[in-house]
């Protein structure tokens, strides 16, 4: 496996504008996980004093070329697990898409970036509503 360490930016739109990012203490831990056909990614990341916690699985479908990835974290999405599903790019980034319940209304899409760059891997999630607005939710390079 391999530890991590870096300082996420949490995007909260919904504060005022001076108070919108947030910058987050984060730990990363990447390994293989069963039987070395998943990568299980592991992370946590501090918030307001209190550090959150969430992990990836992380498959690849070779016959269809697809991505998979079940995501959960305590803060994001409480007891739940989001199933995204998506691709490799030709840029080599891993990108997948999810949907969530709002409390009203219908669903909203989250997306998940991952890459490597600079010798680690950046995380890059976006809130996507149901009219098709994307505002970033979190960015962080782990390294």
């Amino acid at each position: 496996g391999r530890e991590m360490k870096g300082t996420s930016r949490l995007h909260l739109e919904w504060l005022p504008e001076d108070q919108r990012v947030t910058p987050c203490e984060s730990k990363l831990s990447v390994r293989s996980a069963v039987g070395g056909n998943h990568q299980l990614l592991q992370y946590e990341w501090n918030y307001d004093n209190e550090w959150q916690h969430g992990l990836m699985m992380i498959g690849y479908k070779p016959e269809s070329g697809k991505i998979l990835i079940a995501w959960a974290d305590n803060w994001h999405n409480g007891t739940g697990i989001m199933d995204c599903t998506g691709e490799l790019t030709p840029e080599g980034v891993i990108r997948v898409n999810g949907h969530y319940p709002a409390h009203e209304g219908p669903d909203w899409g989250w997306r998940i970036e991952l890459s490597a760059e600079a010798g680690g891997l950046r995380f890059a999630m976006t809130n996507i509503s149901p009219d098709g607005q994307e505002s970033w939710a979190t960015d962080c390079l782990y390294q």
